[in-house]
């Protein structure tokens, strides 16, 4: 048992400089816009690796969208491992 909050080093890392010449909510969208962008390019690659169509990323996407935005999108994308 913590008596002291987790600091997110890398959230602060990445959105410190941000936050310096935007705002919070121009910092957030580049967030969201770069997690799409990898998520569509491992969806793709990995759909090419199993030789299975295009569709099959569309549908993984929704999903993968679906379910991670529920939980608080940004602290779960910078607590991912690296």
């Amino acid at each position: 048992m913590t008596l002291f909050p987790q600091v997110n080093v890398l959230g602060l890392l990445l959105m410190g400089p941000l936050l310096a010449i935007a705002s919070e909510t121009f910092v957030v969208l580049i967030f969201i816009g770069v997690y799409l962008i990898a998520l569509a390019a491992s969806l793709t690659f990995m759909a090419s690796a199993l030789r299975t169509t295009q569709m099959n990323v569309a549908f993984a996407l929704l999903f993968g969208l679906q379910s991670s935005l529920f939980f608080g999108f940004v602290s779960f994308c910078l607590t991912l491992p690296i």
